[in-house]
């Protein structure tokens, strides 16, 4: 008897086991409203070509060039693409609703009437259309009521109609600038406290007034400048005729874009697009413009790349001290020298020191650093010791170009060790 009770209990839990993995395998239902049963239309979002939205107000229209969308109604203008895709992928959602047993005179309750709250036309590429008339949104049930092309009211998932009744200025395009990074070849930006001129291509930069331009700093400053957007449009005629900032991006093909930035306003910094639209911006967006040569400035003063420097010669006084890399060693007349990569790594330090009076240039070189990093050669000359305000520095300048720079006397004093 015992026997057969165990033999039960085992074949009770493979029982359960196999019932278990077979509830698992199967797929799960999805889980939809039983009472959105009543279908409105199907919308693609990526084979819209053209949309139209009908307001009392006016008639937006916006059509897919490319990649982007641009306005045609009621002003040319290139379109906000996020807002426009947004906008579809809402509608594509409004595949189904709850239908509603409304007589035809009744429509005006739900804000189907005519005219109804907004009216809207989509084009797909094949020229195929679908008309949707929607309504007011719904007081619960985040719905909006529409009426679908076979005359049946329904109340559609999400709340569109907010979107569609926004002003005609809000589907614009909110990018302060609109260039291709790799095009530019100079930014200037332009205020009370003086002008940031950074001009170059590639990884070669150079400031007005002062040195070697970081290209990885000065990326940050290009693509920073392609993130500002207005955080709403203004409808006002008047420019900004004192700015607070002004932003110039020139490109390639010698054109520019000049952004101008005014006074603090209750709903924003007030700023003037390139194309002389006004709008506002959150003040803490625009913070990068406030960035002077330190900022975009090389920090080491001889380009010395732990990694990818090849070799140095220092020539001081008339006498040349010269290593090249020997592995993760340095060589010095051909044997390795832990005094070379002492030196190398205290001439990476060596940092360029920014003050808003610009040095004077090198009188009689005292020193010339070379240094070959990635197959490219940089040759900086130092000059002697300057006086006054400047004591306790030099004056050095790139022989590839820019302005003069002060570097520390006590950073590179090592030299005459040599």
């Amino acid at each position: 008897m015992d026997a057969q009770l165990r033999w039960l209990s085992g074949l009770s839990l493979v029982l359960i086991a196999l019932t278990g993995a077979l509830w698992f395998l199967e797929p799960a239902e999805e889980l939809a409203d039983p009472e959105a049963d009543s279908p409105i239309w199907t919308v693609v979002p990526s084979e819209v070509v053209r949309v139209q939205i009908e307001r009392a107000s006016d008639t937006v229209v916006a059509e897919r060039r490319e990649a982007a969308w641009q306005l045609t109604a009621p002003t040319d203008w290139p379109a906000d693409t996020t807002v426009i895709e947004d906008l579809l992928n809402d509608l594509s959602e409004l595949d189904r609703g709850v239908p509603i047993d409304v007589e035809p005179s009744q429509f005006g309750e739900f804000g189907l009437g005519q005219p109804p709250e907004a009216t809207v036309t989509l084009t797909t590429a094949e020229g195929l259309t679908q008309t949707l008339r929607v309504g007011t949104v719904a007081p619960i049930g985040f719905r909006t009521y529409v009426l679908a092309a076979d005359g049946t009211v329904a109340a559609g998932n999400g709340e569109v109609t907010p979107a569609l009744l926004d002003p005609a200025m809000e589907f614009r395009d909110h990018r302060v600038f609109a260039f291709e990074p790799a095009q530019v070849r100079r930014v200037s930006l332009i205020s009370d406290m003086g002008t940031l001129d950074v001009a170059g291509e590639g990884t070669e930069w150079w400031l007005s007034g002062f040195t070697r331009g970081d290209p990885d700093r000065v990326d940050a400053l290009i693509l920073g400048l392609l993130d500002l957007h207005l955080d709403q449009y203004l409808d006002r005629p008047d420019p900004i005729r004192a700015p607070k900032f002004r932003v110039v991006v020139e490109t390639a093909d010698g054109t520019t874009q000049e952004l101008r930035v005014g006074e603090a306003t209750p709903m924003g910094q007030l700023l003037e697009l390139p194309s002389g639209a006004l709008g506002t911006a959150i003040p803490e967006t625009l913070a990068l413009l406030g960035q002077g040569p330190p900022d975009l400035g090389v920090s080491h003063a001889f380009g010395v790349d732990p990694e990818w420097t090849e070799e140095v010669r220092i020539t001081v006084e008339g006498r040349t001290w010269e290593t090249t890399r020997n592995g993760p060693a340095w060589a010095v007349a051909g044997s390795d020298d832990p005094g070379a990569a002492e030196a190398v790594s205290r001439l990476g330090a060596v940092r360029v020191v920014y003050m808003l009076q610009a040095p004077p240039p090198p009188d009689d070189v005292w020193a010339t650093v070379e240094v070959l990093t990635r197959d490219v050669r940089r040759v900086i000359d130092i000059g002697g010791l300057l006086e006054g305000q400047d004591a306790g520095y030099r004056s050095a300048i790139d022989r590839g170009g820019g302005s003069p720079f002060r570097i520390a006397d006590a950073e590179v004093s090592f030299f005459a060790d040599l």
